[in-house]
């Protein structure tokens, strides 16, 4: 945001227009337009295939939501050999939620439900929430008002997360 001098002003005054900010010289609006259909649909990618794959590499989430992906919500995208941690994360309604392949260091409170395939997990398993209905209302509850804040050109305030994961 190198091209809006008084973003840390709009910032503190809930002014960021977001159809003004640019990227490398070219509106945000327009290049999100010009990319999105190119996107492979992964939400969390862990690397690609030029990335380092050594088992001295470490991948780490937390605190992590990825629903509505085309593919993958949380992907090693071909990148096999990590070791990684997650923590409190939630995946859902995303072709495959998990294709982490990984080691573990740790692997706790982490969360799947509605994909069209498995996971694809290392010896540790995401669990599955028994009220999804509920959980599906108040993840897409709390997207729907971020949408609203920056349709506004606000920041959103008051989203509360914790809420949504005490329900897990």
């Amino acid at each position: 945001m190198k091209s809006d001098l008084d973003f840390v002003r709009k910032f503190y005054n809930k002014q960021f227009n977001i159809d003004k900010a640019k990227l490398d010289g070219i509106p945000l609006n327009e290049w999100i337009a010009k990319v999105e259909p190119k996107m492979d649909g992964n939400g969390f990618t862990f690397g690609n295939l030029n990335s380092s794959q050594s088992s001295d590499t470490r991948r780490s989430a937390f605190y992590c939501i990825a629903f509505d992906n085309k593919y993958g919500g949380f992907i090693d995208n071909y990148n096999h050999k990590n070791n990684a941690s997650m923590s409190s994360c939630a995946a859902f309604n995303n072709y495959i939620n998990y294709r982490l392949p990984y080691i573990f260091s740790s692997f706790e409170d982490n969360w799947s439900w509605l994909s069209k395939d498995s996971d694809q997990l290392n010896n540790v398993y995401a669990q599955k929430p028994s009220n999804s209905n509920t959980l599906n209302h108040l993840f897409y509850s709390i997207r729907d008002n971020i949408v609203k804040a920056i349709s506004q050109n606000m920041f959103p305030d008051n989203i509360n997360f914790v809420k949504s994961g005490k329900k897990l």
